[in-house]
């Protein structure tokens, strides 16, 4: 038997630890049973990946369709399943992130690979306790839904705010990580990454559409050969980058109906390999986008059936969900899949989504998170910044747990003025990437997440109740003032555009007797304006004016419990 060996790279983000990814490598065996051991001091992290290398000691005809399994012991008796995937030649990989500190067990299943290389190879690892600046490392970044379904957590349960960003073409030719056609830029991925976790976004949504411009060739991955693996080792890169800036990644693959024509058997064959290769990282999956576009009824079926697929063999059964057709025209067929953990909405572009859907979803039964996760992108039929903020906080004032911005020119990447895309332009024309990726409505959804953590925003419900608007500030061309409360604690006051700055606007629900104090949040420029406090002699107070008639939010607590 040959002596298993292992490496790990160093990074100053492990901290005194000193560790940053092991890469276990497992030898082969040269004699038929025998099992590879790793030395008992080999030492991984909680919340990190971890990587064994199996290498197999015979040719496969089919590598990308052998199923290789590797089950986990966690130190308190859990078990983890975590698929295999083919890397090339004869090498198969098992990631793996620790959820707990601790002595693991794992060993291997591939029985019907007569192999001994890949089946039943065992071994140990001890894990550190988690550490570090990035909330990954110190939370986990497989997401759950809280206790009462209103919103997602960490895999620690801390509450996690989703501010996303939307990059369907990546990772593709469309938008590398290696190159730029940006000025002076080396990157586009990276560089993408760099500004939205310095901004404060936590998600990136993205399909993986292909290694070129097109869709990526979803057909028989069982026949992979060497040359496709390229496309997935660097779409490693990209995963990897975004999780060690803060961005976990929402993932699909394809648009709706380029999967019309795949059969069932190779969408899971994909997906075991897609699960197994990127779902140890923070991710979560959002399937294909659109997917009943049309109301598509063998397509729909198809996609109900993969995500409970994907479900079952995801180890980590992480809150996952999938991207949608415009909420007017959908019929929610997956709002009641066992699997589906939160509901994602697309408001769509043009208008302001009917605040009759997100109480829909908010209402809907059993409870689940909703997010609206595609509506209004900046430069979207004329869609302003003013537009981006009002769509985004009255979303989120409705209910929604987060939002995801899109930018025009970056959805759909535009690299040079002279090669636009017809169904790019017809929804506006866009900005060179580089250029939307700067958009006055993207940075300031930054301050939108600085607004809400700034008290304890998963403690908040809608509140209409609270507001009392009169006749003065009504217009059905534009939404009106939109309200949230945590008891009688806490009050978030959202006023769009237009509302008189005199307007005379009543809140009710104050507790009598008790010191509050409010202050005005400018979400144009992030700052929040001098504290004032309000006397409360009776439940129904008027509320100050605004400083003008711009868009403004307004926070009312109980100085008792002040952020």
């Amino acid at each position: 038997m040959t002596r298993a060996s292992i490496q790990c790279r160093q990074s100053p983000r492990w901290g005194v630890h000193g560790i940053f990814f092991c890469f276990l490598f497992l030898t082969q065996l040269s004699s038929a049973g025998a099992n590879a051991a790793l030395p008992p001091d080999t030492v991984a992290q909680q919340w990190r990946v971890l990587e064994l290398v199996l290498h197999a000691e015979r040719e496969h005809p089919q590598p990308a369709g052998l199923e290789l399994t590797v089950y986990f012991h966690a130190p308190d008796g859990n078990h983890f399943a975590v698929p295999a995937f083919w890397d090339g030649e004869k090498t198969w990989k098992v990631r793996f992130t620790p959820t707990q500190a601790g002595e693991w067990k794992y060993d291997s299943s591939a029985p019907q690979s007569l192999d001994n290389g890949l089946d039943a190879q065992h071994g140990n690892f001890t894990a550190l306790p988690s550490e570090g600046a990035n909330p990954f490392h110190l939370h986990g970044g497989f997401l759950t839904v809280s206790p009462n379904g209103r919103h997602l957590t960490y895999s620690d349960g801390t509450p996690f705010f989703w501010l996303g960003d939307t990059w369907w073409y990546c990772p593709s030719k469309l938008c590398p990580i290696d190159s730029s056609s940006a000025p002076e830029d080396t990157s586009m991925f990276r560089t993408l990454v760099d500004t939205r976790s310095r901004q404060g976004y936590t998600v990136a949504q993205m399909l993986f559409v292909g290694p070129r411009d097109s869709q990526i060739n979803l057909h028989r991955p069982g026949q992979w050969a060497e040359e496709d693996m390229e496309f997935w080792r660097k779409a490693d890169e990209y995963l990897r980058y975004a999780a060690d800036n803060g961005i976990l990644v929402a993932l699909g693959i394809g648009w709706h109906r380029s999967i019309d024509a795949v059969p069932f058997e190779e969408l899971k064959l994909l997906w075991r390999n897609v699960v197994a290769r990127f779902g140890s990282y923070p991710v979560t999956w959002l399937i294909v986008g659109e997917y009943n576009l049309d109301n598509h009824a063998s397509r729909v079926s198809k996609v109900l059936a993969l995500g409970k697929y994907i479900k079952e063999i995801d180890p980590y059964k992480r809150a996952m969900s999938v991207h949608p057709w415009y909420a007017g025209g959908e019929k929610r067929q997956a709002w009641n899949a066992s699997w589906l953990d939160f509901v994602m909405l697309q408001g769509a572009h043009g208008g302001f989504p009917a605040a009759s859907i997100y109480k829909d979803a908010y209402d809907w039964q059993p409870t689940r998170p909703f997010l609206e996760d595609e509506a209004n992108y900046e430069g979207i039929r004329n869609a302003t910044a003013e537009v981006v903020r009002t769509t985004a906080y009255r979303a989120i004032q409705l209910g929604s747990f987060g939002y995801t911005y899109g930018s025009h020119g970056l959805w759909h990447p535009i690299h040079s003025p002279d090669k636009l895309i017809s169904s790019v332009e017809q929804w506006g024309k866009p900005l060179l990437w580089w250029e939307a990726l700067q958009r006055d409505g993207g940075r300031q959804m930054g301050y939108l997440r600085k607004f809400y953590q700034s008290l304890p925003w998963w403690r908040l419900e809608p509140r209409p109740e609270a507001l009392d608007t009169g006749a003065q500030v009504v217009d059905e061309k534009r939404p009106g003032v939109t309200a949230k409360a945590d008891g009688d604690s806490f009050f978030v006051l959202h006023f769009p555009p237009g509302v008189p700055a005199n307007a005379a606007i009543w809140l009710n629900g104050l507790a009598v007797g008790e010191h509050y104090v409010a202050r005005w949040f400018n979400p144009r420029t992030g700052e929040f304006l001098k504290e004032g406090e309000l006397r409360v002699e009776t439940p129904r107070v008027l509320l100050p004016d605004r400083p003008d008639k711009a868009d403004w939010l307004l926070q009312v607590g109980k100085t008792s419990m002040a952020p």
